[in-house]
């Protein structure tokens, strides 16, 4: 495939948008409807089992410190790691085909990415929940959305943030040097999911890949992010244009003028659902698509999922879109 980022990502992203989409969509669907009310009751649940109603300043040290809180906040950080890091190996297996420009079923890529994993969670690779979890804000992908975005910071850790600007320059700081320092591994999943290596191994071969064009990939990426927003802002630019141009034009005939209006905003309403799914997925799709632009400029050996060799050889993932229809 040619080496360019922009055009990668295109194809990348397009070859099979549909089962890219259609994993998306369900797998927000169910992060948002039944998963994120499980994790907040499952918080509330810990507050009620450690014996608490409520945070304030003067509990929530010995709330956090307490073994049992402990113990039961870290099972939670390890089922949102996995379902990040299932989300992120599942695109990784869609956008790969795509890349070798071969179509792939959603039930199969969901297997394969399950199957992958399993092996992705073992004690040897526990930093890469660490990886996820640090990337997350600055690459939007995965769940974020989801679950990042409904956490409210109670009032006085805000109070407390206002009036201490010092520990927040020292956290601030702190934050950017680990983000400089796990960009490194930017591409480890890659390297886990295509590849098979463990953690530590795919670090190093990240950091190889990355080394010489670390600062130029963070303005792609940041550069890519910005183009699908400003293509989404025209758009809707125009949906709202044409909003306005049908009030005008049927200003006389009520009944036609409610109807189109009304299938106008439920275009917008299904294009701003669009672009929500999309975005986490398009930040990926260029992260991909750098890796193979990467692994292109020196000469190193892309591995393929190679989906239909995966299929042909293991009849349980033949037999896995059967469960699938069972379990719906």
């Amino acid at each position: 495939m040619e080496n360019h980022y922009l055009k990668n990502t295109f194809n990348i992203l397009f070859t099979n948008f549909k089962t890219f989409l259609l994993f998306e969509f369900i797998f927000k669907v169910l992060l948002s409807l039944i998963l994120l009310p499980i994790g907040i009751w499952s918080f509330n649940s810990i507050m009620k089992f450690t014996g608490y109603h409520y945070l304030t300043a003067e509990n929530i040290g010995n709330f956090l410190f307490n073994p049992v809180t402990f113990l039961l906040v870290l099972l939670l950080f390890v089922i949102i790691s996995f379902l990040i890091i299932f989300d992120i190996s599942t695109m990784i297996v869609i956008f790969d085909e795509s890349y070798h420009k071969n179509k792939i079923r959603l039930v199969y890529a969901i297997k394969i990415s399950f199957s992958k994993c399993k092996k992705i969670f073992h004690i040897r690779n526990i930093l890469v929940c660490f990886l996820v979890l640090f990337l997350l804000p600055f690459l939007s992908i995965g769940i974020e959305s989801v679950f990042i975005t409904s956490i409210k910071i109670p009032v006085f850790v805000t109070e407390y943030i206002l009036k201490n600007q010092l520990s927040v320059g020292i956290y601030v700081g702190s934050y950017i040097a680990l983000l400089i320092g796990f960009f490194e591994w930017l591409f480890s999943l890659h390297y886990m999911i295509l590849e098979d290596k463990n953690f530590k191994n795919a670090r190093k071969c990240s950091s190889d890949l990355i080394h010489k064009h670390m600062i130029l990939d963070y303005f792609k990426i940041f550069f890519g992010r910005i183009l699908f927003v400003v293509l989404f802002l025209i758009v809707l630019i125009f949906g709202y244009g044409l909003i306005v141009f049908c009030f005008q034009l049927f200003s006389y005939f009520q009944v036609s003028k409610s109807a189109f209006v009304t299938l106008v905003w439920v275009l917008l309403v299904i294009l701003i659902l669009s672009f929500l799914i999309l975005s986490n997925g398009v930040s990926y799709a260029i992260i991909s698509a750098l890796y193979y632009e990467h692994k292109y400029e020196l000469n190193e050996k892309v591995h393929s999922i190679n989906a239909k060799m995966i299929l042909k050889n293991n009849k349980n993932y033949r037999l896995f879109p059967y469960f699938v229809i069972l379990l719906c």
